[in-house]
């Protein structure tokens, strides 16, 4: 298992370096602009999510935080954000911020897998090198998870404002 772990964590390293490139149908911000960056994650936006839990998880910008990254990765990842979820599946894997579950980390990076984007290649080879080291039930778990996971949307966190004084006198005026 050994050997896995530092292939993954290669593989994850990589994922992180080029982790700027958005999908083709996303522009990409050209730097990790925390400030920019964090308003955008914190109203759902799934490539902004995964921006941040790089970020974090590198130490961008900010004191490097593993838990804080899997906390954003996961939004990502659940939001079917295919980088947020092979990343999410290399921290399960490595225990990094995270409770290590090799059944949980397959599931993550099988889902990464079927999506055709920046890291499919990678999360192909690290199901490979995960299977190795789990028994046939785990795997046929981790399968099943995977199809039964659903992407979810975050709502937006908007605040709803208070009336001002002056709605108010309208209200009771009407």
């Amino acid at each position: 298992l050994g050997v896995w772990m530092i292939q993954l964590a290669t593989i994850f390293t990589f994922t992180c370096l080029v982790a700027g490139k958005a999908p083709a149908n996303e522009k990409a911000p050209q730097t990790f602009d925390f400030n920019e960056i964090k308003p955008k994650a914190e109203k759902g936006d799934a490539h902004s999510q995964f921006l941040l839990g790089v970020i974090y998880h590198d130490g961008r910008g900010v004191l490097k935080n593993d838990t804080e990254a899997s906390a954003w990765l996961r939004k990502a990842a659940d939001q079917g954000h295919a980088q947020g979820q092979y990343c999410l599946g290399a921290l399960y894997g490595s225990g990094k911020g995270i409770v290590r579950d090799y059944v949980e980390a397959y599931k993550w990076l099988h889902l990464a897998a079927a999506q055709n984007g920046p890291s499919q290649q990678d999360a192909v080879k690290a199901c490979k090198l995960l299977a190795d080291s789990m028994a046939p039930d785990q795997i046929a778990e981790a399968k099943r998870r995977a199809a039964a996971f659903v992407p979810r949307k975050e709502a937006d966190h908007q605040t709803i404002s208070q009336p001002s004084e002056l709605d108010l006198l309208k209200a009771k005026a009407e």
